[in-house]
């Protein structure tokens, strides 16, 4: 694993740093354990993303791990935004992202995962696949959210996953400054923007908005049929929360 230098990409923001996180594998294989601490320092603001998709390959024993750290200082805006992991049939995977942010900053973050190789007609054929993810402010948890999977197929559970194989989600956290009734603004805004998406209009992706604890931001979820259409919705919440956290659109990471 790698890190680009920081590269100044944002069309509407020259100060804003980009980072890519690079690796020379094909992906995440049997016992591949990666992991990540990334402090972002007062003031600071940085995206963070990977250099492409993540496949997590089928593995006939043991599982794979991912477990990212974040500190965002006061004052600071820490975007993270990786490619989509897509899950292999056969696959394990556990994967935990972290975020400690501080009562001034702010956090945006998004990941798609897909169910397997839906282009080979592969979809819910993994083993195992637990995606955890956490945020805190002054140790205080203010969101704690799990999706645990086992067994090839388990993914097709209606409690979890249901029929689709792709599936979004995005985490804002808003500075503390930032009023209750903007926060609420923020996920009527969200849900106003999604609803005009011309796949969610016609029933192909679903969503869901709400509040995260103490009205401290706001969590979109959003399921599909394919990768077009969900990235499709999470770049219209993504773009509407980065206007209102950043004052600055969502801008592509992969054409430069």
């Amino acid at each position: 694993m790698s890190l680009t230098r920081p590269l100044y990409v944002d069309p509407s923001d020259s100060r804003h740093a980009v980072l890519y996180v690079r690796t020379t594998g094909g992906g995440l294989a049997e016992n591949d354990r990666i992991r990540q601490k990334v402090q972002v320092g007062e003031g600071a603001q940085v995206t963070v993303t990977t250099q492409a998709a993540t496949n997590v390959h089928r593995m006939n024993a043991g599982l794979a791990t991912q477990w990212s750290t974040f500190t965002v200082a006061d004052g600071a805006r820490l975007e993270y935004v990786p490619g989509h992991t897509t899950l292999f049939g056969g696959s394990r995977l556990v994967q935990f992202n972290e975020f400690e942010v501080a009562p001034s900053a702010a956090l945006i973050a998004g990941e798609i995962t897909l169910s397997g190789r839906l282009a080979h007609g592969e979809s819910h054929a993994f083993d195992a696949a637990c995606l955890g993810m956490r945020v805190t402010r002054n140790g205080m948890p203010l969101l704690n959210d799990h999706v645990v999977m086992v067994g090839a197929g388990s993914g097709t559970d209606l409690m979890l996953w249901g029929d689709a194989p792709v599936w979004g989600t995005l985490v804002v956290v808003v500075p503390e400054d930032f009023c209750s009734t903007s926060t609420l603004s923020l996920s009527d805004q969200c849900h106003e923007v999604l609803l005009a998406v011309p796949a969610v209009q016609d029933g192909k992706v679903a969503i869901g908005v709400s509040t995260v604890l103490n009205k401290s931001g706001v969590m979109v979820r959003i399921a599909g049929g394919s990768t077009v259409t969900v990235r499709a919705a999470m770049h219209a919440a993504h773009d509407a929360v980065r206007r209102a956290v950043m004052g600055r659109p969502a801008f592509d990471l992969r054409t430069m």
